[in-house]
């Protein structure tokens, strides 16, 4: 079963988000702010991870600063409000994986947590196996156009969170 974290201090948006993903089987986690999402973070890896940008203890843009410091490589979509483009653009620049306007449309919101979920679910499954992300670069001979896009993405992921390893280790 995929699973995902959906982030946003809304209770309504979180509820009608989880009503509307409900029906393709996910397990589904809340949380009001980035900081509590970190604590669920702490005990579980997910597929895929839904977040506001504007909340309050820890936007989404902080909250993805924290996980990709924490190597934590999961796909990471953000929600923006009218006037955020630049916080998406941002947020994009530290490895989302996508931003989804407000209000959204039904179908768009859906396809692109689909799409995250399933590069998130076969990263996880990929790493659960032992496998280093760095073995994924011969895997797509024989693969179908989408296996090989997201295979490609997963390379994408790996370099981006070596990268921020890199920066970690010359921090300390």
């Amino acid at each position: 079963m995929k699973t995902l974290l959906i982030v946003d201090d809304e209770a309504d948006i979180r509820e009608v988000i989880k009503d509307t993903l409900m029906n393709l089987g996910l397990q589904i986690d809340e949380a009001e702010n980035g900081l509590e999402a970190t604590k669920l973070l702490e005990n579980k890896r997910y597929d895929a991870i839904l977040s506001d940008i504007n909340m309050p203890k820890m936007n989404g843009i902080e909250f993805l600063k924290y996980i990709r410091s924490e190597n934590i490589p999961t796909p990471f979509v953000i929600l923006t409000a009218y006037g955020d483009k630049d916080l998406a653009i941002q947020a994009l620049k530290l490895g989302a994986f996508d931003f989804i306007d407000k209000p959204w449309q039904l179908e768009n919101m859906v396809q692109t947590v689909l799409r995250a979920l399933d590069l998130g679910f076969e990263l996880n499954r990929w790493v659960a196996g032992g496998s280093e992300l760095s073995g994924i670069a011969g895997l797509d001979s024989g693969a179908t156009a989408d296996e090989s896009r997201l295979l490609k993405s997963l390379q994408l992921l790996s370099r981006e969170a070596q990268e921020l390893r890199k920066k970690n280790e010359i921090k300390k």
